[in-house]
């Protein structure tokens, strides 16, 4: 179910797919991103939110296609009645 991070997760992953270099940093070597994101679950209390979720992606880094899928975890802090992501954790499982 959508909550309240889900505006704020979706322009995320918009940015990153739009390669938008002033919000997601310098991608000179990266193209293509798609990203899904499975499993989504979101936790808000006061002014902080916690979003959990598998993050399925694929995009071409230096020409070669890539395929990442990681359990990720996503921190975000409430400012001035904005929420801002504090800190993004997803680690690459090998295939099995």
């Amino acid at each position: 179910m959508a909550g309240e991070l889900e505006p704020l997760r979706r322009s995320i992953f918009e940015r990153l797919r739009r390669k938008d270099v002033d919000a997601v940093g310098l991608m000179t070597s990266v193209g293509d991103v798609h990203t899904e994101l499975r499993d989504v679950r979101e936790s808000v209390s006061g002014d902080s939110g916690v979003l959990t979720c598998r993050l399925e992606q694929d995009y071409t880094l230096e020409g070669k296609s890539q395929h990442v899928s990681a359990p990720t975890t996503v921190l975000f802090r409430r400012r001035e009645e904005r929420w801002k992501m504090a800190l993004f954790h997803s680690i690459p499982l090998p295939d099995r």
